[in-house]
């Protein structure tokens, strides 16, 4: 997960997916989850505290690249 944030230029998110227990295989339930992309932007920024769009954009691409 660390490194996979840190290829994708998310790396300010490390210890706040490590604090709420994010492998791999929890990204994939997220991603499946969030069909409705509002869904997902929101929980990234209330459950995860990304405020910046561009950040939850990338992390949102970067999970359809991988899920989708």
């Amino acid at each position: 997960m660390e490194e996979w944030l840190k290829r994708i230029k998310c790396s300010d998110y490390v210890g706040t997916f490590r604090e709420h227990n994010m492998d791999g295989v929890a990204l994939s339930g997220l991603y499946r989850m969030g069909s409705d992309m509002r869904f997902l932007h929101e929980t990234l920024r209330t459950e995860f505290g990304i405020a910046v769009m561009g950040h939850r954009l990338r992390l949102i691409e970067e999970l359809n690249k991988l899920f989708g």
